[in-house]
């Protein structure tokens, strides 16, 4: 295992012992793309490597929006995303699920709409990052 995917395992290993079950791995060839689906009764974890690159996305149960761990810190703590910020650090990603992942899953059994609240900060986030109109509405949604 490279530098690079070090934490993966550990990673995996402390999803499985804080009630999370391995729900899918899948590979698509190309690009080595792989998915490891973690799943608890509250939330999910997908771990994501897209082209070489690693990331930690997560989902309400269901699995339905998976979401990066920005845009989930900006849903519990009720503040604006960043504009600015590009994607999180893979450490900063690893802090987040180790540090507040039952607050994800609690928020996401206390809130039946979660979904469409994710979507509307990710929607903030793409627009900034791909210099649209603010004002656009986000396709499909409310916003």
């Amino acid at each position: 295992m490279s530098v690079e995917t070090a934490w993966v395992e550990p990673l995996s290993s402390w999803l499985l012992g804080h009630g999370f079950s391995f729900g899918e791995e899948r590979e698509a060839d190309g690009f080595q793309n792989i998915l490891l689906r973690f799943r608890r009764g509250d939330c999910e974890v997908h771990l994501t490597r897209e082209r070489g690159e690693w990331r930690i996305g997560i989902s309400p149960q269901g699995g339905d929006p998976v979401v990066s761990v920005n845009v989930w810190r900006c849903y519990l703590d009720g503040v604006d995303p960043d504009a600015s910020e590009g994607p999180e650090s893979i450490e900063s990603e690893l802090a987040f699920i180790y540090e507040r992942v039952d607050d994800v899953g609690a928020a996401a059994v206390r809130d039946g709409s979660i979904g469409e609240g994710l979507l509307d900060i990710n929607w903030i986030v793409v627009k900034a990052r791909l210099g649209l109109d603010p004002e656009m509405p986000r396709p499909g949604g409310r916003f």
